[in-house]
C-alpha cells in the first residue's frame, strides 16, 4: 500500500478580505469590466453584469433600503 503525497500549501500573498463589500470593492477595483454574474434572462437569453455594474445596482439598492 502506498502512502498518498503529501500536499505542500502554497504561500500565495492575498489581501485579508473579511466582508463581502471589501471582496466586491477588490474584485471590481481588479476587473471592472469582467463578468461578474451570467444569467438567463426572462427569454432564457444568456446575460451578463460587470463587476462595475454589478457594484452600482448593489449600491443603489442599499441606499433604497437605508432610505426606507
Amino acid at each position: 500500500m502506498t502512502r498518498p503525497a503529501r500536499v505542500r500549501p502554497t504561500r500565495t500573498r492575498r489581501p485579508r478580505v473579511t466582508t463581502l463589500p471589501q471582496l466586491m470593492a477588490t474584485a471590481v477595483e481588479a476587473n471592472p469590466s469582467g463578468a461578474a454574474v451570467v444569467f438567463a434572462d426572462a427569454t432564457a437569453t444568456l446575460a451578463a453584469l460587470s463587476y462595475a455594474e454589478l457594484d452600482e445596482r448593489s449600491t443603489r439598492l442599499a441606499r433604497l433600503l437605508i432610505d426606507r
